[in-house]
């Protein structure tokens, strides 16, 4: 993905922390090639926020100096004054929250773990299948693209409570815990 000089990007961008809304800024006109460019983008653009139209994945996206970027990876580099290395998972789930709170920087593993828009199938849970027509139910969990099977249980909340603790080892704080007390999944 391509990046934008940060001391570039905080001339033109002001990011509100409490909000994670990013803003046009009134830049200088010595960053234009002309006075009427200047005038033209500052009529159209100071002041007004950017950065907020939604992707086909629910990501706020934008442009700026040519460049396609997305939001919560601006406010970070606006914020820390670096571009992160790793992804950006969004801690509460909602791709369009880019309070800097609630980001924080995640390798693609961790980032995949706290995904929340998964359909969990006929049992109701995160990791867990009926296992034919024999009243079992299977736990599993996915780690790099591949499936572990976690074992075989009588009911679908003891294989729930199975994959919780297997999440919670090796996803740690990045983990998405099924809600074993929750009337949403009584199927």
């Amino acid at each position: 993905m391509r990046e934008v000089d940060i001391d570039k990007l905080n001339r033109f961008i002001r990011y509100e922390p409490e909000t994670g809304k990013l803003y046009y800024k009134h830049p200088d006109y010595y960053d234009f090639e002309s006075k009427r460019v200047y005038k033209i983008w500052v009529t159209s653009n100071s002041g007004k926020q950017c950065f907020k139209t939604p992707n086909k994945r629910g990501y706020l996206v934008g442009s700026v100096f040519g460049v396609n970027l997305l939001a919560h990876r601006v406010a970070w580099a606006i914020y820390y004054g670096y571009w992160p290395k790793n992804d950006l998972d969004h801690i509460n789930g909602d791709r369009s929250d880019n309070r800097i709170h609630n980001l924080r920087e995640a390798t693609r593993t961790e980032n995949n773990a706290n995904r929340s828009d998964h359909k969990y199938g006929v049992s109701g849970y995160r990791g867990v299948s009926p296992v034919g027509n024999s009243k079992t139910w299977r736990a599993y969990i996915c780690l790099k693209r591949k499936q572990i099977n976690l074992g075989c249980f009588k009911s679908k909340e003891e294989a729930a409570l199975a994959y919780n603790e297997y999440a919670k080892e090796i996803f740690g704080e990045y983990a998405i815990l099924n809600d074993l007390f929750s009337n949403n999944n009584n199927k």
